[in-house]
């Protein structure tokens, strides 16, 4: 597990991590793919949205 992280989804055969400070837990993220023996082929980071934080605040999209 990485700490700090506050959600992890699998979504086609992709995991995706939202972290606080995603930049500077990369070496975190990389060591937890390793301990794990999965091998790491594309790497994205991305700031949040507005929508992320009223995603994140209210547990529902904003169309729901």
């Amino acid at each position: 597990m990485i700490e700090g992280c506050d959600n992890i989804n699998y979504v086609d055969n992709k995991v995706n991590i939202n972290l606080l400070n995603a930049v500077s837990m990369l070496p975190d993220i990389i060591h937890a793919v390793d301990d794990n023996n999965t091998r790491l082929t594309d790497l994205s980071i991305r700031q949040n949205t507005l929508e992320d934080v009223f995603i994140e605040l209210t547990g529902r999209h904003l169309r729901e």
